[in-house]
């Protein structure tokens, strides 16, 4: 009967790590998304036309 305690502990110690290891990879990839390059060029891109179409707008008044 210990036996199986011991194997249950470790099972959940298992899954303890694992889902630890993997909430510490979820972070990283998030991390990594947010320093993605070319989401900063379309980004980058974006603000580029917006201020062009401002620049347009103020000197056709």
């Amino acid at each position: 009967m210990a036996q199986d305690i011991d194997t249950e502990d470790k099972r959940q110690e298992i899954q303890d790590e694992t889902a630890q290891m993997k909430s510490r990879w979820d972070d990283e990839q998030s991390a990594k998304d947010e320093h993605d390059p070319s989401k900063d060029t379309e980004r980058l891109r974006n603000q580029a036309l917006e201020s062009m179409k401002k620049r347009r707008e103020s000197h056709r008044h």
